[in-house]
């Protein structure tokens, strides 16, 4: 395998145009630039989910697909919120940097003490099982995602959700998986067959059921493709091929920036301050890093061929870590978040769907100017032949860009206040916002409110917009209006 990763390095880094025109070394920047891009990009969209200030989607909307919904919203029509996430707190922003230190640290000293293959072999298993995982979102992400569009442009639905159960069977059927060995070549037999079967199965009531398993098409081929690459990486010796290594690298900075959300400004800037100083630090102030990352086989990266020589035989490789995509992609996300909960603010009463186009000027500025950093650190490494710690210039332009967009458009103060955390809960749900408007509204309520029927699950739709405007009112701080505003209409931009 090494022997084909390389013949493709040589022809595409040492060749004729490569060596007139551009050179290798420019080529593998503009490689790496894209996987970066390509990568934080798929992240940020992978952590999309339903804001709060958003209805649920419809099944009647033009937009909709399976994909929006849970297979229990699907089902029972409920309004779930994903805790999927892991919510970074400030106590966590603060711990992070110190726990990387102590595990940067850690290698250190086992490299020194001649820990370095053992140290090695425990990786190569933790990485075995991140393979897995890391891949098999990824693909299942990469897959719904071309779906959803396949399904919309063309009606072609590739993307199927199905459900397992386990449950106890009382009328002891038969051990093994349910057949039948009738033929179904004309009617008359298809029409046999089916009365077999229906009088095989029954329905499972609801207490009779253990649990249930959903998934779809995506989940199953994610996980084929994962359970694929976990094994072709372990046993072909994946840490040493370029290729391989980036699939991973890819599929890691999607999983950690879908999973791990910023949820606000506030903490989002101060984690990249905080990485900004311990990049600096490991890199400028300590041998420590550069030890680790040459001594220690870790595939925590990207790697792309650099200089390339088929006559000599030789590969060198550039290498860029994840940490430089994922943190700064963790942030760039929350501006997509940002700007989706923007849009269903202008736009009231509009639903959710992930086919849903609206303006994304803080992603925008965001990407434009993580993209602009990560050339002049390219540039920088090109010109002073020295590694250079990549979070000194993305972290300031991230930062800058946002809150100079921010300033430009007169938006600091609703930026600042933006969380996606309530008062201590996790993206608080529309039940919730909805318990707390009852019982503001039913203590300050006027005679022409009807409190016949409360408690029971009746929807008002005028309520629906009070909700609405209510956890508006508090966001923005303005007052909230006396009478309901208009339905919003259905905005395709």
């Amino acid at each position: 395998m090494h022997n084909v990763t390389n013949e493709i390095a040589y022809l595409l880094f040492d060749n004729q145009i490569v060596n007139a025109t551009i050179g290798s070394s420019t080529l593998s920047q503009l490689f790496l630039l894209a996987i970066a891009i390509t990568a934080i990009t798929s992240g940020c969209f992978a952590s999309l989910r339903k804001p709060v200030n958003a209805l649920k989607p419809s099944k009647s909307h033009p937009l909709y697909d399976i994909t929006d919904s849970t297979p229990e919203e699907a089902e029972e029509g409920e309004d779930q919120n994903n805790d999927e996430e892991q919510q970074l707190t400030l106590v966590t922003v603060i711990i992070l940097p110190i726990m990387a230190s102590m595990a940067l640290v850690g290698m250190y000293y086992a490299t020194k003490k001649g820990y370095n293959l053992k140290l090695e072999k425990y990786i190569k298993y933790y990485t075995s099982i991140m393979a897995f995982v890391a891949v098999s979102s990824t693909v299942k992400f990469l897959y719904e995602a071309f779906s959803r569009k396949l399904r919309h442009v063309s009606g072609i639905g590739l993307n199927n959700r199905y459900g397992l159960t386990l449950w106890n069977d009382p009328d002891v059927h038969e051990d093994g998986i349910e057949y039948t060995v009738l033929p179904n070549s004309n009617e008359r037999e298809k029409i046999i067959r089916e009365e077999n079967l229906n009088s095989l199965r029954v329905n499972i009531p609801p207490e009779a059921q253990t649990w249930n398993v959903y998934f779809s098409t995506g989940t199953m081929i994610g996980f084929v493709s994962g359970f694929v690459f976990a094994t072709v990486f372990t046993w072909g010796d994946g840490s040493q091929n370029w290729i391989l290594t980036n699939i991973l690298g890819f599929s890691l900075v999607v999983m950690g920036i879908a999973g791990g959300a910023i949820p606000n400004f506030m903490i989002g800037t101060l984690l990249l301050s905080l990485f900004f100083i311990y990049d600096i630090y490991f890199v400028f102030g300590t041998d420590i890093m550069q030890t680790v990352a040459t001594k220690v086989d870790i595939p925590a990266k990207l790697v792309m061929p650099n200089i390339v020589s088929r006559e000599d035989a030789k590969i060198t490789k550039s290498i860029l870590g994840l940490g430089d995509l994922a943190l700064p992609g963790a942030f760039i996300a929350l501006c997509l978040r940002y700007d989706l909960h923007r849009y269903h603010t202008k736009y009231v009463n509009t639903e959710f769907h992930y086919l849903q186009r609206f303006e994304k000027p803080y992603f925008t500025s965001a990407m434009i100017a993580y993209a602009l950093a990560l050339i002049v650190t390219f540039k920088i490494v090109q010109v002073y032949q020295k590694g250079q710690p990549a979070l000194l210039y993305l972290c300031p332009a991230v930062i800058g860009a946002v809150y100079a967009t921010a300033a430009c458009r007169g938006e600091l103060k609703e930026l600042w206040a933006y969380t996606e955390i309530i008062d201590g809960k996790h993206e608080v749900s529309d039940e919730d916002i909805k318990t707390d408007e009852d019982t503001d509204s039913n203590s300050n309520s006027n005679s022409d409110s009807d409190s016949e029927g409360q408690g029971e699950n009746e929807k008002d739709i005028n309520n629906d917009d009070f909700v609405l405007l209510f956890y508006q009112s508090l966001t923005s701080g303005e007052k909230l209006p006396e009478e309901d505003e208009e339905d919003g209409d259905y905005i395709d931009s």
